[in-house]
């Protein structure tokens, strides 16, 4: 009797210890067609989806956390709760703040976007003219990196920037407007961003750049209140996943 009494309490204390385990926060804010709050709530997305399906295979509860980009790269600096940003690129000093996952997503190329009809863009053929160019304004979101090639090409020509804070809708606009020259994105998200908000095709053509190679890899990025353990799950789970 008391043995069965004893073994019923452990058992008990062990359920409701797995369940007391606090969740990961996974903190994303609205970026088409990357991570999206749907009517209903949920998120979703081309990173919203694996990264869901990553997790609920590796048996780790998670709630979403809707945050603008600035306050999302503090929780990684502060290190204050288990969080983890989803699609990040990875570099060497953000390796250095917290802990990356494998890739999770491979963006397509990336491109600037431009006003058809600017006329200072006719004779752009590469990164570097368009870059080099102190003429031309850049539209650069803060805290952003455009992964390794391209922040190493800003870096490196150093050219007119105007800082915003502004969603990649907004960029648009302001490229339209002529508060600026270009800005980078993907291929891909352009034209989601294009097609879902019926923005006119033709006042905007894309710039590409075959030397930049593919696209950046985007990752899941931890802060070090995660343990290994659930980094290492994690990294299982998507290397089913991406190589199927």
């Amino acid at each position: 009797m008391n043995k069965a009494f004893f073994a019923g309490t452990f058992l008990s204390l062990s359920l409701a210890s797995a369940y007391a385990q606090d969740p990961v926060y996974l903190i994303y804010s609205d970026r088409i067609p990357y991570t999206e709050t749907s009517k209903n709530g949920d998120v979703q997305g081309v990173i919203a989806d694996p990264v869901k399906q990553v997790f609920r295979r590796a048996n780790i509860d998670y709630q979403w956390r809707n945050v603008p980009i600035n306050r999302q790269l503090q929780l990684i600096e502060n290190n204050q709760e288990k969080a983890c940003l989803v699609g990040f690129f990875k570099n060497p000093q953000r390796a250095l703040q917290g802990k990356f996952t494998r890739a999770i997503y491979q963006d397509g190329p990336t491109i600037a976007v431009v006003a058809s009809d600017n006329p200072q863009l006719g004779d752009i053929r590469t990164i570097d003219d368009l870059l080099s160019n102190q003429k031309l304004i850049l539209l650069n979101k803060s805290s952003y990196s455009y992964g390794a090639q391209v922040d190493k090409k800003i870096k490196q020509w150093d050219p007119t920037i105007e800082l915003t804070t502004a969603d990649n809708l907004h960029l648009f606009q302001m490229i339209s407007y002529r508060r600026a020259d270009y800005f980078f994105l993907t291929l891909d998200e352009a034209m989601q961003l294009v097609g879902r908000f019926e923005l006119n095709p033709n006042a905007y053509r894309y710039l590409s750049f075959p030397e930049l190679g593919p696209g950046n890899q985007r990752h899941i990025w931890c802060t070090r209140q995660v343990s290994d353990t659930t980094i290492e799950k994690l990294n299982k789970e998507i290397e089913k996943l991406t190589n199927k």
